[in-house]
């Protein structure tokens, strides 16, 4: 007991009298207390809550409601002496409690494993050494033991060890048995006492054992003072005590802080969390010391900014996997978005020349903007070309995606629509009610309820006077015009040229085309009579494909695919049936479930998911989830509590991943177990292991990551950390220098031979070869 005693008093006992004293003043009266009360505790506080939830934007949410509680019930705590306890119970039910509500982990009943238990006494047994306090190995083993542990498992040992509650205590209050609590406990028992063995027997010395409270305790100490806590969550958390209880702990909010409401701090955690320094949160804190790294190549810096590099690639709500790209940060191997301290964006070379300035909301590019940057500002949009100049004559209130070098602009106080080209010229002098499909050079407009064709060239090729044309997928254009006695449908090729054509006598009841054509299927949809609709899909030459009616299948339940499949709903078999252009039936699957990417169909039949081709082979089948990625190229399947990553010929990649598969960029994926993290390549379909102190903290761009390694995740003292770029393969091809004053942030690449990442307020960006 010795050693335990000399540590804490060494260490611990002047801080926690301070904080006593502080908790006294406070509970007297002087609200100015509790700022020092905060600062004394916070770590303490951080450290419970993040080594279970492993989020730093809940941690922020629990420590405030944590704090909250502590000032509200503080007159009922009598021992001051018992605040850690007492504030550490508070943040552990809390912790709790949301992990029941919200954790998809399942908080599993262990009496009902196949786990055989040694007894466990209802008291804190003797297994610790009492050397650990002096063994770097020994506290190691610990911590990474701990960090292991299910979640319920650690809030257990935190109750038991930490906050000095009986088996019966934490059985009512985790609503499960007390044999559950007993297992748990044996278990990270059990895993401690062969940790301790096994060093015993490498080192050769006899260890002398300890009561476990005090050392756990203890252990937890060293763990929390170690840690620093990231300053956009501790503002975020004064911030938002401060708005509830009326508490002012001025000095420790930031500027940008202050300012914001609750959604604004969320988003500046989560903007923080993107960088480095919530990256490497691979325990339960973040620690910031300084370190340097010996680099054998001196790097050039390219350009220095006081602004910050943002992922272009997300700033797009149409892109549904802004990851699943080659590179998120650098458009056509020059050009970055910046966004400085007021949240304005613009863009710029990666050597600092201004293409944009910085005055805007929003810059978007993607597949979407066609070559263009489509930027906001004051809820106004534009485009603008690589030069730097407005492609239309000024902002719009709504603007259209860029299809086929052309895009419209909406004007909210006209309440007009006008096509513009990617060259920058306006297509039409004319102005429109509305503007429909775009392809081939060719756009559908309309004004007072009719429809006319415009070229690109600004030819008006069909006059204002259709009731629809669809342009479909580009082959053929269709024209839906009603007659004086009739209702016509006509169809032409892309030169114009008229390829079908037929009136249809039931003026009042037609049969009219409902979209364009999709690989020679076109929809016609009308009435079978005043109260049924019905679609019906149909070939270039008017010959139906499919008749449903007098059948199983509801006439107006349709669905046109873009590779030219269809389906109906079949009330006779309560599912719904997919047919290929020929009208044969190919597949089944529940109502309205077929999902068409890339010639292939997602479907989910009673509830469970497949993959099919087009020919209908089975290529995935029996998950209760899929998703695609990079267009169909790869799909990610969750079956129960594990996933797996498949290519979309049905080769699998990996099996297995117990926690998640991620896309990480440049075809990248990250596949995660309890037992370790595998990166896998989706091209070469090869992979390598990162080891328990190493973890990927930038999306792979055009092949390239950073990774980040800590030697040492907790201890006391100085931590060895390092940041490398590596290739697909996962070898190092260079070691980035660490700054020796403010460390180093949000480390990025931008291509290969170029990197980027921010030190006390700048940007750099170097070359590394």
């Amino acid at each position: 007991m010795g050693k335990v005693v000399e540590t804490y008093e060494r260490n611990y006992k002047e801080e926690d009298q301070k904080l006593f004293r502080a908790i006294i003043n406070l509970k007297e009266g002087d609200q100015d207390s509790f700022e020092q009360v905060y600062k004394l505790s916070e770590k303490y506080i951080y450290s419970i809550i993040y080594r279970i939830v492993r989020d730093n934007d809940k941690t922020a949410d629990l420590m405030q409601e944590t704090y909250i509680q502590i000032y509200n019930k503080l007159d009922t705590l009598d021992n001051v002496e018992s605040f850690l306890v007492w504030a550490g119970r508070i943040a552990t039910n809390k912790t709790l409690r949301y992990i029941q509500k919200y954790s998809k982990e399942v908080l599993l009943d262990e009496e009902e494993t196949d786990f055989v238990f040694e007894n466990v006494r209802d008291d804190k047994e003797e297994f610790l050494p009492e050397d650990i306090l002096l063994n770097k190995e020994k506290k190691e083993k610990i911590y990474n033991i701990i960090n292991n542990l299910s979640s319920e498992q650690k809030i257990t040992i935190q109750y038991y060890y930490f906050h000095e509650m009986s088996v019966g205590e934490i059985s009512k209050i985790m609503q499960c048995s007390p044999g559950t609590v007993k297992s748990r406990l044996n278990y990270a028992r059990k895993q401690i006492k062969q940790a301790v063995i096994d060093t015993e027997k490498k080192e050769g010395i006899k260890l002398y054992s300890l009561s476990g409270l005090p050392l756990f305790w203890l252990l937890f100490r060293e763990e929390a003072a170690a840690c620093m806590v990231p300053e956009v969550i501790s503002s975020s958390v004064i911030k938002g005590i401060g708005d509830t209880v009326g508490i002012k702990i001025v000095e420790t909010v930031g500027n940008e802080i202050a300012k914001v409401g609750k959604k604004g701090l969320k988003e500046l955690i989560h903007k923080f969390f993107d960088t480095t320094a919530g990256k490497i949160v691979s325990s339960v804190a973040v620690v910031s010391v300084a370190g340097t790294v010996a680099v054998s190549q001196i790097p050039k810096t390219l350009y220095t900014t006081t602004n910050t590099i943002i992922d272009v690639q997300k700033s797009s709500n149409e892109i549904q996997n802004p990851e699943d790209c080659h590179n998120q940060y650098l458009i056509d191997g020059k050009y970055i978005v910046l966004e400085n301290d007021k949240d304005q964006r613009g863009v710029y070379t990666i050597k600092g020349k201004e293409i944009l300035p910085s005055a805007f909301d929003k810059i978007e590019y993607n597949e979407y903007t066609g070559g263009l940057f489509r930027v906001s500002k004051d809820d106004m949009w534009a485009y603008y070309n690589k030069s730097g100049e407005i492609i239309c004559d000024k902002m719009y209130d709504e603007l259209g995606p860029v299809i086929d070098k052309m895009f419209w602009c909406y004007d909210e106080e006209s309440d007009k629509y006008k096509v513009y080209s990617v060259d920058g010229y306006q297509v039409s002098d004319s102005s429109y009610d509305y503007i429909g499909e775009m392809a081939n050079g060719l756009v559908v407009v309309k004004r007072d309820l009719k429809c006319g064709l415009l070229s690109i060239d600004g030819t008006l090729l069909f006059d204002i006077k259709y009731d629809d044309i669809f342009l479909g997928d580009g082959e053929y254009i269709v024209l839906n015009e009603e007659l004086n006695d009739a209702y016509r449908r006509t169809v032409l090729d892309s030169s114009l040229n008229v390829v079908f054509t037929e009136d249809y006598d039931n003026k009042y009841m037609p049969l009219c085309f409902g979209s364009g054509f999709y690989n020679g299927v076109v929809e016609l949809s009308g009435f079978q009579n005043l109260f049924t609709p019905i679609y019906v899909p149909t070939k270039v030459d008017g010959t139906w494909i499919f008749n449903p009616i007098d059948t199983d299948f509801l006439p107006y339940n349709f669905e046109l695919y873009p590779n030219g499949y269809f389906s109906y709903y079949n009330d006779n078999l309560e599912k719904s049936v997919l047919f290929n252009t020929n009208g044969e039936e190919i597949a089944i699957a529940d109502y309205s479930s077929f999902y068409y990417l890339d010639n292939k169909f997602i479907l989910s039949d009673d509830r469970k998911y497949s993959l099919i081709d087009e020919k209908a082979s089975v290529i995935i089948s029996d998950y209760d989830m899929i998703w695609s990625h990079y267009k169909g190229k790869y799909y990610v399947c969750q079956e129960g509590n594990y996933y797996d990553l498949y290519k979309d010929d049905g080769t699998i990649l990996y099996n297995d991943a117990t926690y998640h598969i991620a896309s990480i960029g440049s075809e990248m994926f990250k596949c995660e177990s309890d037992s370790e993290t595998i990166i896998v390549d989706g091209v070469s379909g090869k992979s390598f292991v990162l080891s328990p102190e190493e973890s990927i903290i930038s999306y792979f761009c055009d092949g390239y990551a950073i990774k980040y390694t800590c030697d040492d995740i907790i201890k006391i003292g100085e931590i060895n950390y390092k940041y490398e770029i590596i290739d697909r393969k996962g070898k190092v091809v260079y070691t980035i220098d660490i700054p020796k004053e403010g460390g180093l942030d949000n480390p990025i690449v931008l291509k290969e031979g170029v990197y980027s990442y921010e030190n006390e307020g700048k940007c750099y960006i170097k070359t590394w070869k």
